[in-house]
């Protein structure tokens, strides 16, 4: 969550409550614009009483605001009838949205124009998430034009695989998580609401992600103000990004490298970006491949050399 030090200089000058109105999703214990302050609507699945009720012990507990508007499903549209907003303060929804072009398509048809999204979403390096591969645009798309019902799948193994237990304290435990039983039972579950299905990093979702898509066409929302994650702000990414047409330039280099997960010095500005991932993508060698292979034969169907 943020911290409440750092609220309002991440707003920065583009959110003016006294002048504009506003929407916030899930405040909780933490909303970004107080009544005080202007119009400010707040939407959540559960009412003040609710929220108090589920989590007593919460920090903050008294700033949970009275919830305006609440709702069953994440259709967040059909509960505002034909009002719309100068801003919207969605934070720490983007990664649980399984579909994440539809999620911020949907917010900006609720933006009147030049309307501005506020996105908090949690950088992986300071989460749980961190060995877990970074939602690309190729994956999005294909959740937005074909639907997200199997990969929902694939994020409850990633969870199950790939989830940091240090985070919490406890061992890795590899044999327990990487057995056939525990796979099929994972598979057989409902997905969990706090499931999530994107993964970020402030080194890449600008100009691997959300670039990418405003220019395809795909969002009309474009990249206004970015802070990166730092520890001190609770490992948070911010997002301000307003309802217009694209004005970033598209960057090969950084995107395909970030593809790639290469860094900016293993990059040759003198070489084609194809050589450089080829090189990059030659570092893990054959040997080593063929060993991790013949132990996952090994553990699900006994003793097989991969040739």
């Amino acid at each position: 969550m943020l911290k409440p030090e750092n609220v309002r200089f991440l707003r920065g000058n583009s959110i003016r409550p006294a002048e504009m109105s506003g929407l916030e999703i899930g405040p909780h214990n933490q909303p970004m614009v107080s009544k005080d302050e202007g119009d400010i609507l707040y939407m959540d699945f559960m009412s003040r009483d609710e929220h108090i009720k589920s989590a007593p012990n919460v920090p903050y507990i008294e700033e949970i605001p009275e919830t305006d508007i609440i709702i069953k499903d994440n259709n967040y549209i059909s509960y505002i009838g034909d009002r719309r907003f100068d801003y919207i303060i969605a934070n720490h929804v983007g990664e649980h949205a399984p579909d994440f072009i539809g999620f911020l398509n949907m917010l900006s048809s609720m933006l009147n124009a030049n309307g501005i999204v506020f996105l908090a979403l949690p950088d992986k390096k300071f989460t749980f998430d961190k060995f877990r591969q970074n939602t690309t645009l190729s994956h999005v798309v294909s959740d937005y034009l074909c639907g997200p019902q199997t990969s929902i799948k694939e994020h409850m193994l990633e969870d199950l695989l790939f989830y940091d237990r240090s985070f919490v304290g406890a061992p890795q435990d590899l044999e327990s998580r990487l057995s056939k039983h525990a796979i099929e039972r994972k598979l057989n579950t409902v997905p969990h609401y706090g499931l999530h299905c994107h993964v970020f990093q402030s080194e890449t979702i600008v100009d691997s992600l959300l670039v990418p898509l405003t220019h395809t066409g795909f969002i009309d929302l474009d990249v206004l103000e970015f802070y990166e994650a730092r520890p001190e702000r609770g490992g948070e990414m911010i997002l301000l990004l307003v309802k217009r047409e694209a004005t970033h330039f598209l960057q090969p280099e950084k995107f395909l490298v970030n593809q790639f997960s290469l860094k900016d010095d293993q990059c040759n500005a003198t070489e084609p970006v194809e050589q450089v991932a080829y090189a990059n993508a030659k570092t893990l060698s054959v040997a080593s491949a063929k060993a991790i292979l013949n132990k996952i034969y090994s553990k699900f169907f006994g003793d097989r050399n991969c040739a």
